[in-house]
């Protein structure tokens, strides 16, 4: 392990030195499983295996807030407020001013009439 404590002599993704500090053997291919008792150091140690078989890796599943010795367990969400309500309100449209003897408002071309032919509004 001296001569290359980063390397895997089994092949099984896991680091030499990393072996050794958890009690397995380097030189054996079979895959350490911590579960259900599983410590970051652990799961940073093996980042990219996946202790439950559920397709995600065990830092991915750490990361998002799950539990990489679940099969199902579910993505715990952030906390999520309302914002808070604020009443409509209409907005105000002002009220024309027609000069006097014009009080008839086309609200169509925006003009004021004395005598007008069609819809208008008398304000």
């Amino acid at each position: 392990m001296a001569l290359n404590p980063n390397g895997s002599w089994d092949a099984d993704g896991i680091s030499n030195a990393i072996e050794v500090w958890q009690g397995t053997n380097p030189c054996d291919g079979y895959t350490y499983n911590p579960c259900p008792y599983y410590s970051l150091a652990q799961v940073n140690g093996m980042p990219t295996l996946d202790w439950d078989s559920d397709g995600v890796g065990n830092a991915d599943e750490v990361y998002r807030g799950t539990n990489p010795c679940q099969f199902n367990s579910l993505q715990r969400l952030p906390h999520v407020t309302a914002a808070p309500r604020t009443g409509y309100v209409a907005p105000t449209v002002p009220a024309p001013l027609c000069p006097h003897g014009y009080p008839h408002y086309h609200r169509g071309n925006g003009l004021c009439y004395a005598n007008p032919v069609g819809h208008y509004y008398v304000y």
